[in-house]
């Protein structure tokens, strides 16, 4: 059933991340899935920012650095916020599935759950597909 969910998003434009509820899931969805996609749909992974100037004896000089555009510890409500402003420029959105969803990893998707519900209330192109075990 996850399986058709993710083929009919993925034929409607949408962007699939396909998770399993084992430890390490918001790590990965942080981390891994959501850096990846913005930089695949958003740009360079990387941007430069001035950080420095100095003007010695008249001559200036400028000092650079190189940032990740989005850093992991974004968390995962802003990495959604960015994603779909990205995706809504091209009317397309994000399904999230998790498989084998246990009842150990509740707080890993209460967490899940609560991003989302701010994602729907602010009518943000996001769906979630889920399997449970017992």
């Amino acid at each position: 059933m996850l399986n058709a969910a993710e083929d009919e998003a993925r034929r409607g434009g949408w962007l699939v991340i396909s998770e399993a509820a084992t430890p390490g899931l918001m790590d990965r969805l942080i981390r891994d899935h959501l850096p990846w996609l913005l930089a695949a749909r958003g740009g360079s992974a990387q941007k430069r920012q001035l950080k420095g100037f100095s003007a010695p004896a008249g001559m200036g000089g400028l000092s650079w650095e190189t940032v990740e555009r989005y850093p992991p510890e974004s968390g995962l409500r802003s990495m959604i916020n960015a994603l779909t402003e990205v995706l809504a420029k091209h009317a397309t959105g994000l399904l999230i599935t998790i498989d084998e969803i246990l009842r150990k990893l509740f707080d890993d998707l209460r967490q899940i759950g609560t991003q989302f519900q701010h994602a729907f209330r602010e009518n943000r192109e996001v769906a979630f597909a889920g399997a449970w075990v017992y």
